[in-house]
């Protein structure tokens, strides 16, 4: 095993295993968390009752583990909608603003 990169919400992993075997995180298993397998999506497991876990398959492969719940790209979408509309309503602003100026 070795580590490629780590964050808090990001891992990289290489693995080369003898045989097909299961890694288990001490990370609290949420669901939001995904994981790819040499950029093919596997599912994350519940280890334990409580900790992350998933399938280690034989051979050389490399693992990308990420938290990205779904919630949290519903608010991103939802924010970037917002900001949008506020910038539009603004430069909407900014025209009347001028045409009212220009008539007076």
């Amino acid at each position: 095993l070795k580590i490629l990169h780590s964050t808090p919400s990001h891992w990289v992993l290489e693995v080369n295993a003898e045989k097909p075997t299961l890694l288990v995180f001490s990370d609290l298993y949420r669901p939001g968390w995904k994981l790819l397998m040499d950029g093919n999506p596997k599912p994350v497991l519940r280890a334990n009752a409580l900790f992350l876990g998933w399938e280690i398959h034989s051979g050389p492969h490399q693992y990308e583990l990420r938290y990205f719940p779904d919630w949290l790209q519903i608010a991103l979408w939802i924010s970037f909608g917002v900001s949008l509309l506020m910038g539009i309503m603004a430069y909407g602003h900014e025209i009347l603003s001028r045409l009212r100026f220009n008539m007076t």
